[in-house]
């Protein structure tokens, strides 16, 4: 039986939140749950989005994430259009490093990107021609 499991990090601790029972709260780095668990299924990364960050640590970031995926896992990054943080670098960087990475962008807000681990599929690669355009 496959059991489904909700973990999140975060540098901080927030007393004033109250974390479901279902949900496991590490206080510590990305690597902390990375090294407490197997593959993972889906990595959301909300810590990339700031002017501190450089396009070599949001690169790393992405890179380690993408290495602890399971087959057809995906990873979340928002604010990644151009020009607002350096996390739009790395990713392009890291697509051209990577060129079996699917990997879309939605053009909402500052951006949100998946990325996708994925095996081959008979539906097709995750591409920006999958996003269907509004018919209004």
């Amino acid at each position: 039986m496959y059991r489904s499991q909700v973990i999140t990090c975060d540098r901080y601790t927030y007393d004033d939140i109250d974390i479901p029972k279902n949900v496991e709260y590490i206080v510590g780095k990305p690597s902390d749950l990375y090294d407490k668990v197997g593959g993972i299924d889906f990595i959301f990364l909300d810590y990339l989005s700031s002017i501190t960050c450089s396009e070599g640590f949001c690169y790393k970031a992405i890179k380690t994430a993408y290495s602890r995926l399971r087959e057809n896992g995906m990873i979340a990054v928002h604010d990644v259009l151009e020009g607002k943080y350096n996390v739009n670098k790395a990713l392009k960087t890291f697509r051209k490093k990577n060129p079996d990475a699917e990997v879309i962008i939605f053009p909402y807000g500052f951006g949100l990107a998946l990325i996708r681990k994925a095996e081959p599929s008979k539906y097709g690669k995750l591409s920006p021609k999958s996003v269907k355009k509004n018919e209004h």
